[in-house]
């Protein structure tokens, strides 16, 4: 037997347990556990290793005493019909597999995320005689600030769809950097076999972003009322660098730079923002403003006509309004001209724009309908009379 693998085998003879073959003679270069020295050949389960094959092999994986072991084959494939190297001082691999690895390559890359949140999955392949091969291990290394987090170490399994890959779904890094890259250093051949040969792959950069705490400093206050003075916001971050910009999410008020004003009742919520800076991403802090309703009294003076005659034009009064708030002032009653003398009530109402900031007050106004003055007239039937006769 020579270039060949002996393997699997549990010979157990009296203190030689686990020996693959005992008492055995063998020449030339193999690959064998010897009695009292067992030898992992690290080969692969039986499988179709390699496109379109028809056959299972063996496949030896990375790191085996196999791979590049054997010399002077006088076989030009392996069994998997593979070119094998022939030819006198030609180095070839031990057994019926000749393997081919080729590349370690990166399928999902990583991308950017946030400080200590777990990466999106990242997944690698191994490339064997021109397939995705299995079950092999690969360790990721970070290059760039900090320490990664996770399991680091994965093999290559059969997905979805049938290639092999590597998956790492719960690495995190702990330190912000705007450039970290993946490595892996896969070893093809085991210690002291030359040529050395060894495969490697640097993912993508990525970008791994603190989240910086923001801070109001001072808090802007929880309640304020319609037509307070505007107020002047300031906001700190964790980290130097960013820029703090402010914004209204929703309710009644307008921001011009960092002042704060009030358009109406309501609550106010209020954003401070900060840019992304110095491999940090950008942050936010919010805070809500009641803004209570300010006192509107809507009033109608009091008037006065005769019964039959048309209602007088009312007037009356509006105070209390903020902001340069203006209200347009109406009136009723039930009172017309035909309306008994009496007193009726005259009741106000304002239009305009911002109402809807104000707690409105109407005062009514009194209606006095008093009698109509009257004309007493006598006349005589003759001018003159005898006297005794009627008129």
């Amino acid at each position: 037997i020579t270039n060949s693998i002996v393997a699997g085998n549990t010979e157990s003879a009296s203190g030689q347990a686990g020996d693959d073959c005992s008492g055995c003679t063998l020449s030339g270069n193999n690959l064998v556990s010897s009695p009292g020295s067992i030898v992992n050949p690290l080969l692969g389960p039986l499988a179709y290793n390699g496109p379109n094959q028809t056959v299972q092999t063996m496949l030896p994986l990375p790191g085996s005493l196999a791979i590049q072991a054997g010399v002077s084959s006088t076989l030009s494939t392996d069994q998997r019909g593979d070119p094998r190297p022939t030819g006198n001082g030609v180095v070839s691999d031990l057994g019926a597999v000749q393997t081919n690895y080729t590349a370690v390559q990166f399928v999902q890359q990583p991308v950017d995320t946030l400080l200590n949140v777990t990466l999106a999955p990242v997944t690698l392949s191994v490339i064997e005689s021109g397939a995705a091969a299995a079950n092999i291990p690969l360790t990721l290394t970070l290059t760039g600030n900090g320490t990664m987090y996770g399991t680091t170490t994965a093999t290559t399994m059969p997905g979805a769809n049938g290639i092999a890959v590597a998956t790492y779904s719960n690495l995190s890094v702990n330190t912000p950097d705007t450039s970290d890259t993946l490595d892996v250093h896969l070893p093809i051949t085991a210690t002291g076999i030359s040529p050395v040969i060894a495969l490697t792959a640097t993912s993508n950069s990525f970008a791994i972003e603190g989240t910086p705490t923001i801070t109001w400093s001072p808090t802007p206050p929880t309640s304020v009322v319609y037509g307070a003075a505007p107020i002047t916001l300031n906001a700190t971050s964790s980290v130097t660098g960013p820029t703090i910009s402010y914004v209204v999410d929703t309710g009644p008020g307008v921001i011009s730079g960092n002042t704060l004003s009030f358009t109406g009742a309501g609550t106010v919520v209020i954003e401070a923002v900060s840019t992304a800076s110095n491999g940090y991403a950008s942050g936010s802090v919010v805070a809500y403003i009641t803004v209570a309703p300010a006192a509107l009294t809507v009033s109608a003076n009091s008037a006065t006509r005769v019964y039959g005659a048309a209602n007088p034009t009312f007037t009356g009064t509006v105070t209390g309004a903020v902001n340069g708030d203006t209200f347009t002032e109406s009136f009723s009653t039930t009172a017309t001209a035909s309306s008994a003398v009496g007193s009726y009530a005259i009741t106000p109402t304002a239009v305009g724009a911002h109402l809807s900031g104000y707690t409105v007050t109407t005062t009514d106004g009194t209606l006095t309908v008093t009698p109509a003055a009257t004309t007493t007239t006598l006349a005589s039937s003759a001018t003159s009379a005898t006297a005794g006769s009627s008129v």
